[in-house]
C-alpha cells in the first residue's frame, strides 16, 4: 500500500498550487510539478505546453486561461466497492470488505488493525515521527475485486506508480465530475484499470481493481479513494472532503456500516472512530 509514501504524495499535492491548479495530478516531489509551464492534464512533464497564464486559478486542462471552476457540489451516489448488507462472520466480509482479524492486517498492532480507515482520524502513521489526519476512505478488498465510480464524471488523468512499494500496473485516477468542476474524486492504488483519459463513466462503473496492500497479505487488495476540493489551490485553501458529506444517503449509510463494522471487529484498533468522518476537511 506504501501509505506513508503515498500520504506524502497528497500533502505535496496539495502544497503544488499552480500544476494542480492545472489540472495535473502530479506531486511536487517529481520533476515539473512546480512549473506549470510544465504540468499537462494528465499527469506528465512536457515542457513546451503553453503555461498557464495571468491567473492559475482559472487554469484548466493545461492552459485553458479565461474558465472558471464550477462549484456545484458533486453527488456521490455509489459506493466505490461494494458494501452491501451486514458482516458476515464465517466469510469475515461486508460485501466486499474484507475485515479478518486472522490475516496480516487484522493482525497489525504497530500499523493498525483494519478493514476500513474512516476520513481524517489522527494516525500516527510512523510512532514518533508522521502523525496526521487520514485524507481519504481506504478499503481492503479482495484480488481483482470491481473499483467503481462514485459518480458519473470524466477521467481527468491515470498516472502510473513507479513508488517501489506499490505493486505492478497500478494508477492513481482522478475523475472530475463535470467539466471545469471544483471538486476532483481522487483513487489511489487503483490496479489494471480499465478506463482511458478522456473516458466518460457513469456511477458504478468499474474502473479497475485494488492495488498492493502493505500490511495485508498477497490474498487482499487496498484501495483509496477521496473528494478534493481544488478551486482554491494557488491561494493555500484546497483541502481534502469528507466523501460522506457528497453522498447520497445510501452512501452515507454504507459507510456508517463500513465504520461500525471497523469497530466491532477490531475493538483495540487506532483506526475506530464513531463516523466514517472524523472531520470535514483536511489539509
Amino acid at each position: 500500500m506504501g501509505v506513508v509514501g503515498t500520504l506524502r504524495q497528497k500533502m505535496a499535492v496539495v502544497a503544488c498550487a499552480a500544476c494542480f491548479a492545472c489540472g495535473s495530478s502530479k506531486s511536487s516531489g517529481r520533476s515539473g510539478c512546480d512549473d506549470p509551464a510544465k504540468c499537462t492534464d494528465a499527469g506528465t512533464v512536457d515542457a513546451s505546453v503553453d503555461p498557464c497564464t495571468n491567473d492559475p486559478q482559472k487554469c484548466v486542462d493545461g492552459g485553458d486561461a479565461g474558465q472558471t471552476f464550477d462549484e456545484s457540489p458533486v453527488v456521490l451516489s455509489w459506493t466505490p466497492v461494494d458494501l452491501s448488507g451486514t458482516y458476515d462472520a464465517g466469510s469475515k466480509r461486508l460485501g466486499a470488505l474484507v475485515c479478518d482479524p486472522t490475516t496480516p492486517a487484522g493482525q497489525d498492532a504497530v500499523y493498525g488493525m483494519f478493514c476500513f480507515h474512516p476520513f481524517g482520524i489522527m494516525v500516527d502513521w510512523i510512532p514518533g515521527h508522521l502523525t496526521m489526519r487520514n485524507p481519504t476512505f481506504d478499503y481492503v478488498i479482495p484480488l481483482n475485486e470491481p473499483v467503481r465510480a462514485v459518480t458519473a464524471g470524466r477521467v481527468r488523468s491515470l498516472t502510473l506508480k513507479t513508488e517501489s512499494w506499490v505493486g505492478p500496473n497500478e494508477y492513481g485516477l482522478l475523475l472530475e465530475p463535470r467539466p471545469h468542476s471544483a471538486y476532483q474524486i481522487e483513487y489511489d492504488h487503483l490496479k489494471d484499470p480499465v478506463v482511458a483519459i478522456g473516458a466518460m463513466v457513469d456511477a458504478g462503473d468499474t474502473l479497475g481493481t485494488g492495488g498492493r496492500c502493505q500490511g495485508c497479505d498477497l490474498a487482499y487488495a487496498f484501495i483509496e479513494v477521496g473528494v478534493h476540493y481544488h478551486l482554491g489551490a494557488t491561494d493555500g485553501s484546497a483541502s481534502n472532503r469528507c466523501p460522506t458529506t457528497y453522498g447520497t444517503a445510501e452512501f452515507v449509510e454504507r459507510h456508517q456500516v463500513a465504520a461500525d463494522t471497523q469497530k466491532a471487529v477490531f475493538p483495540s484498533s487506532k483506526w475506530n472512530a464513531d463516523s466514517p468522518c472524523v472531520v470535514q476537511e483536511t489539509k
